[in-house]
């Protein structure tokens, strides 16, 4: 089953032509708190925003499970990252329930970007979470429990350039198609990762949000949603998970290496895509049959990088329909 190979051979849809709509839906909204935003949409859109939403939607779920999103960058300039972030996330929840990403900040809508207010610098799980650095990170999933399609912690992941990095940055994309046929040459490996690991969030950061239990049996890390689509779960954070659950040391070892031949195999040259966004593209993900990451970059400490990140819940995100 094929995937895009490129960022050209993702579907995108371009927003230029409603954003005096996307201003109409902004107005209808402008009581709501992001959090009340988030639960309850945009009470007023458009029928032409609605069908396209409903196209991007049918192409996450039953499609590449990839799509890209533009807004023009005068608009961006025009109306402020404020208003920009409450666009992004209104749209975003007409196609799922946009949840909590961190125990410790609660953010609905995360901006991706060098950790440096006070707030955000003295939070628990800052210092272990890639998105709030510079450096370069190891393809992922945004999970920290192993999860079957439609039942972890996100379906949709929802990432918007409001400003790009002075130098690097760069998204980098994998699907499970391209994984799975690299762990075909590496059968131990599939077998182990099909089979899965025991996990212990509670351990590491568990939100009540999350759909599974903060501890469980063996849950794969490779499988087949109900279409056969091949999907994988791996971050670094899940590492940490399934760790915690391990006490003997000799089976946390074996542990230890199936999951780093996992690693090896996710972030192998052969699988990555380079994806560069500029300001007002976006991207959308099926977090099961996606991982993604960045470069590192370097700011302009006048104009640094700012993205906007969304994970979507959607019931049923596995239905066949």
């Amino acid at each position: 089953m094929d995937a895009p190979k490129s960022k050209d051979d993702v579907k995108c849809w371009d927003f230029a032509d409603v954003v005096d709509d996307i201003k109409d839906s902004l107005e209808s909204s402008k009581d709501q708190s992001l959090k009340e935003l988030a639960r309850n949409g945009f009470p007023k859109i458009s029928s032409r925003v609605k069908e396209r939403l409903k196209n991007i939607f049918q192409e996450l779920q039953q499609g590449s499970g990839a799509v890209l999103l533009r807004f023009p960058p005068g608009w961006l300039e025009n109306v402020g990252e404020d208003v920009c972030e409450r666009a992004f996330l209104g749209l975003c929840a007409q196609l799922g329930r946009p949840v909590i990403q961190s125990t410790d900040l609660q953010e609905i809508s995360a901006r991706v970007e060098t950790a440096k207010t006070p707030e955000v610098l003295a939070a628990k799980h800052t210092l272990r979470r890639g998105y709030r650095n510079a450096k370069d990170q190891f393809l992922h999933n945004d999970s920290s429990i192993p999860a079957a399609r439609g039942e972890g912690i996100c379906d949709i992941l929802a990432m918007f350039c409001y400003r790009p990095s002075a130098k690097g940055g760069i998204s980098k994309m994998a699907s499970a198609v391209a994984i799975h046929e690299q762990l075909r040459g590496q059968p131990e490996v599939l077998k182990a990762a099909q089979q899965g690991f025991k996990y212990n969030a509670a351990m590491v950061e568990y939100h009540p949000d999350w759909r599974q239990p903060a501890m469980g049996t063996e849950r794969p890390m490779v499988f087949q949603d109900r279409k056969g689509r091949p999907c994988v779960q791996y971050a670094k954070n899940m590492v940490e998970t399934i760790s915690a659950a391990y006490d003997d040391p000799a089976e946390l070892e074996k542990v230890t290496l199936k999951l780093s031949g996992l690693e090896a195999v996710c972030s192998d040259p052969a699988v990555v895509q380079y994806w560069p966004l500029g300001a007002g593209e976006a991207y959308l993900v099926d977090n099961y049959r996606w991982l993604h990451a960045r470069t590192d970059f370097e700011d302009d400490p006048k104009s640094p990088r700012l993205f906007f990140r969304l994970w979507l819940q959607v019931e049923n995100f596995d239905s066949i329909a």
